[in-house]
């Protein structure tokens, strides 16, 4: 890990640097100074014995926009717009870096749903030339018309339907329901019991148009 961090003018210079308490201030250097390679912090124990940091630095930092907290975790927003790395090593917190995006402005955000994000930060590290010169712009609209490819591939594979033209389309609740009321019918018309002769009595065109016939039943039958 670097042994050296750049603080950029232009943070200082920022309206959400300037009106930060003078502990804050302090704190988000010390947090830049104490980083990883990727911009991660979380050994501040050490910090904030020597600024006195409490909880509410922190949230003024994040209310700042200047650091996120990834579970835990400090990240500098502003880190890549900040350090130029000629021996970078890679951070230890593999799992949260893969929940790090960067956007257009090179600004660190963990919001997947940001529009302005251009790539994940571990597509960012795999890359072999590393350098401000990357056309951010154009990952992100490649990014954003992934996205909505994506959806209008599901959308037509949810509703799309093969009908051949010409024939009605088929309902399954249709056939359902007819298939429910053929059974009815058979169950209306099954065979009906002659009390006094003690035969089954059947009238059902389902025996090939035979009409009426009898059957006789076990109780008749010779022991």
């Amino acid at each position: 890990m670097a042994q050296r961090r750049m603080i950029s003018k232009s943070i200082h210079q920022d309206g959400r640097f300037l009106t930060l308490s003078p502990v804050s201030k302090i704190l988000y250097d010390d947090l830049v100074l104490y980083a990883d390679d990727d911009g991660f912090c979380s050994d501040v124990s050490l910090i904030n014995l020597m600024d006195k940091a409490t909880a509410e630095n922190y949230s003024e930092l994040e209310h700042a926009g200047l650091i996120v907290n990834v579970e835990g975790v400090y990240l500098i927003v502003d880190w890549l717009n900040t350090q130029l790395l000629n021996h970078y090593s890679r951070t230890s917190f593999l799992d949260l870096s893969s929940k790090v995006f960067i956007r257009i402005d090179f600004k660190y955000t963990i919001n997947a749903e940001d529009r302005n994000i251009a790539l994940p930060l571990d597509d960012w590290v795999e890359r072999k030339n590393r350098n401000r010169q990357i056309n951010l712009k154009a990952l992100q609209q490649q990014r954003l018309k992934g996205v909505v490819t994506q959806k209008v591939t599901n959308g037509k594979s949810n509703v799309n339907k093969k009908i051949t033209k010409g024939s009605p389309s088929i309902d399954k609740n249709s056939i359902d329901k007819s298939r429910l009321e053929q059974y009815s019918t058979a169950q209306n018309s099954k065979e009906k019991i002659n009390k006094e002769n003690n035969y089954k009595y059947i009238n059902s065109s389902s025996n090939g148009g035979m009409g009426k016939f009898f059957l006789t039943t076990t109780a008749l039958l010779p022991l």
